[in-house]
């Protein structure tokens, strides 16, 4: 996975909230990526930049052993990018 760049969750869902802001739902624009090694099969979550097309990813350095714990860590870094714009927004409204 080394050839992805690697995404904190923060940064994953502000990626989701771009494509958002664009026009595409943001489950639309995330996907994963599909691997293996000795341990067995597991998932990656991973976006595009909206701009430069690059891959990135995020989650648990092993990946996920089911796509259920895949779709959590993907609805973990959308909620807490919806949040940080909550916060961000309520502190600009306070000066």
């Amino acid at each position: 996975m080394s050839k992805y760049k690697r995404l904190s969750a923060l940064e994953f869902g502000y990626e989701m909230l771009t494509w958002d802001s664009k026009g595409t739902y943001p489950l639309e624009a995330v996907t994963s990526i599909k691997a293996e090694d000795a341990k067995g099969t597991f998932f990656v979550p991973a976006i595009q930049n909206y701009v430069t097309g690059e891959t990135m990813i995020t989650g648990h350095s092993d990946g996920y052993e089911s796509r259920e714990k895949l779709m959590t860590c993907i609805g973990k870094c959308w909620d807490e990018a919806e949040q940080d714009v909550i916060r961000k927004v309520k502190e600009a409204a306070q000066g």
